[in-house]
């Protein structure tokens, strides 16, 4: 019997092994070029979290361009794809090889010279692990603020919050498979200031007419049910 649960371990740590973390994504700030074109780059470099060599598979899975706002391109450490039609239309890509202790080129490009203030655009990309099937969704963010002046997010989070403080919009983006029907926005102490309804997964927020402080937004599926909640501030 001890032998039986001892190797049901041992085949259960294999497995979980299998699907463990194999690569890690950078942390810190991102880094923004801006070239005389006016193309901005999101970053967000990668290799792998153990010695052993990691290929990478990934596709675009979502996107979403205010008037004016374009994708360039998108660069893994193989090539920069110009091919905006193969990166949207959900193409998959595969990497060269990120190894450990050097980071790996992974980023996107935008062009946003002649849009809007308070626009924005975005993409979201899946990447696997060919060898593990460990996998991260990765998204790049440019948004023109008020001023003009662009700013750029990116996130590992299936819930992204920008820009976070907000003052008069707030965007989030979510899972399309998440089933969010409605994003219902909560003061400290737990009372409900607004709820919007959702289609698709995207929203923007109006929050101009609260005031500033520090709240909640909580995504509800169409039985109400919490399926996430995240902070924000509104200054």
């Amino acid at each position: 019997m001890k032998r039986l649960v001892l190797f049901a371990l041992v085949v259960f740590g294999f497995v979980s092994e299998s699907f463990a973390q194999s690569f890690i994504t950078q942390n810190g700030d991102t880094t923004v070029a801006y070239y005389s074109n006016g193309d901005v780059t999101v970053v967000n470099l990668i290799k792998s979290s153990n010695t052993d060599t990691v290929y990478l598979k990934w596709n675009v899975i979502d996107s979403y361009f205010d008037p004016n706002w374009t994708l360039d391109g998108f660069c893994d450490n193989k090539l920069c794809d110009q091919n905006t039609v193969s990166l949207l239309n959900g193409t998959f890509h595969t990497s060269y090889g990120y190894v450990a202790n050097q980071w790996g080129d992974f980023h996107a490009i935008f062009k946003g010279d002649n849009a809007a203030a308070n626009s924005y655009a975005y993409i979201r990309v899946f990447a696997t692990d060919i060898a593990t099937h460990y996998s991260k969704t990765l998204t790049f963010i440019a948004r023109k603020a008020p001023t003009g002046v662009v700013t750029v997010t990116r996130s590992e989070d299936n819930i992204i919050l920008y820009p976070n403080p907000a003052t008069d919009n707030l965007n989030v983006i979510f899972d399309a498979g998440a089933d969010v029907k409605n994003i219902a926005v909560y003061n400290l102490i737990g009372k409900i200031v607004s709820i919007y309804k959702v289609n698709g997964n995207s929203a923007k927020l109006n929050v101009n007419n609260i005031p500033s402080g520090i709240y909640f937004v909580r995504l509800l599926d169409g039985q109400g049910r919490v399926i996430a909640t995240r902070k924000f501030t509104r200054q």
